[in-house]
């Protein structure tokens, strides 16, 4: 299933960048986000390989990233795996102004298994709104915070 969400933001590109890319800001958007911990190479270069925990619903998530593409401030991508399933995520940096920028987001959720194999396909607009949350969570706390 692929799917594109977007958001435009009250911010400059290269001020969202670096929030967006802020780790210790996570927890202020990424709900349930718990910790970050790398496991090879360097954070937001290509190839780096991460651990991201989250406590979402009362269980326990992590999710392993791995970057695919580290171009910023222009375009930023990833897989993330966990053990129901994998997908990508490309996400575009577009300045409209000096103040203002939209944030495009490319999803695939390529692998699924399990019951998430038929929620993927039952319920596909979960998934979307799901991302869609998250894009707007980043643009309250980018537009509130310095």
């Amino acid at each position: 299933m692929f799917f594109t969400c977007e958001v435009t933001i009250n911010k400059g590109r290269d001020a969202l960048i670096k929030q967006w890319m802020d780790v210790d800001s996570f927890r202020f958007w990424q709900e349930g986000f718990q910790s970050f911990e790398m496991i090879s190479g360097e954070y937001g270069r290509e190839g780096a390989i991460a651990n991201i925990w989250f406590r979402l619903k009362g269980k326990d998530m992590v999710l392993t990233e791995t970057i695919l593409v580290s171009d910023l401030p222009y375009e930023y991508g990833g897989r993330y795996d966990f053990n129901k399933m994998s997908n990508t995520m490309y996400s575009y940096f577009e300045e409209l102004g000096p103040h203002q920028t939209k944030w495009t987001a490319d999803i695939d959720f390529s692998e699924t298994r399990g019951v998430l194999r038929w929620s993927v396909k039952l319920f596909p607009h979960v998934f979307r709104q799901q991302v869609q949350r998250r894009l707007e969570e980043f643009k309250e706390y980018a537009e509130r915070y310095d």
